[in-house]
């Protein structure tokens, strides 16, 4: 059982390996990127306007932090693989190791953070007034059980690692069950308050269409060791786009859920037009010295 789940990939064909691999990861992707949604379609359908816009302020919010982690998972994952497919597994060790305390430290600061900070971070986000309370409360639960969702990500990592992306699968569509489970009965039966915005999806599925291109592109820089890129392409798209646009989205009149979401296609748009030119770029280079990326 176990060996049909670890997956070698510098033995065999690649293609059907590498699908196999990758799948398991694609949907373990999609299934956190549902967390949000689900909050705003039960709070959407079960309570009130402010809750609605409290759920999809404070998911973005939510989403940034879960990129971030899964980007030092990536970085994981990849020093984890090369150790284990030179079969240097002393060193792999190593790896797990240091990766351990670094999640730790990010797990500390980040519940710190959200413990004592929500209220700081809903006025940074520009909730409307009468979102702002529940705004800080979604963030503020959401981000002081941070601990699971870093801890999570890290296991996840570990597992990628030594070959197994199925896994880490099953574990996040075991959390989605309890999270729907858990909406339902705090919203619908308990009526403790929450969202849903069905025009913002509607922005949202347009970036859905963007990012299986994009993340195409991220992967292939990731495996060349192009981290430093992937991550200054990644902030300035969220501070020089995605936080702008959103803003300005926010003073049209009316105020739209739909318009406000258009900054993250828009953003995702953006982070192409860079991949493609940085990939124009390293091709040219390559091309000119090819010994220097042997």
């Amino acid at each position: 059982m176990e060996k049909t789940r670890v997956l070698s990939l510098t033995e065999g064909p690649i293609l059907s390996s590498l699908i196999r691999f990758t799948l398991p990861i694609l949907g373990a992707l999609f299934l956190q990127a549902m967390y949000g949604a689900v909050d705003l379609a039960v709070v959407g359908h079960f309570a009130e306007k402010a809750d609605v816009s409290a759920v999809s302020t404070g998911s973005q919010i939510m989403t940034t932090v879960i990129e971030i982690v899964s980007a030092f998972a990536v970085g994981t994952t990849v020093l984890l693989g090369q150790k284990i497919g030179q079969g240097r597994s002393r060193e792999g060790g190593e790896i797990i190791g240091a990766s351990l305390w670094l999640y730790g430290i990010i797990t500390i600061a980040l519940t710190l953070c959200f413990a004592f900070l929500s209220k700081a971070a809903a006025v940074w986000m520009h909730a409307p007034a009468a979102a702002l309370g529940p705004t800080a409360a979604y963030v503020r639960i959401c981000g002081v059980g941070s601990v699971v969702m870093i801890l999570y990500n890290f296991i996840g990592a570990v597992f990628r690692g030594l070959g197994d992306s199925r896994t880490p699968l099953i574990t996040v569509a075991i959390a989605c069950v309890f999270n729907i489970a858990g909406d339902l009965l705090l919203v619908a039966v308990f009526h403790l308050g929450a969202a849903g915005a069905a025009d913002y999806l509607k922005a949202y599925g347009i970036d859905c269409l963007l990012t299986c291109f994009l993340f195409c592109f991220i992967g292939f820089f990731d495996g060349m060791a192009r981290t430093r890129f992937v991550m200054i392409q990644g902030v300035a798209s969220a501070f020089g786009v995605r936080v702008p646009v959103s803003y300005l989205m926010s003073k049209l009149q009316p105020v739209s859920l739909f318009h406000i979401g258009l900054a993250v296609p828009i953003s995702t748009l953006f982070q192409m037009m860079l991949v493609l030119i940085y990939y124009a770029w390293l091709k040219r280079q390559i091309h000119l010295n090819p010994e220097a990326f042997l």
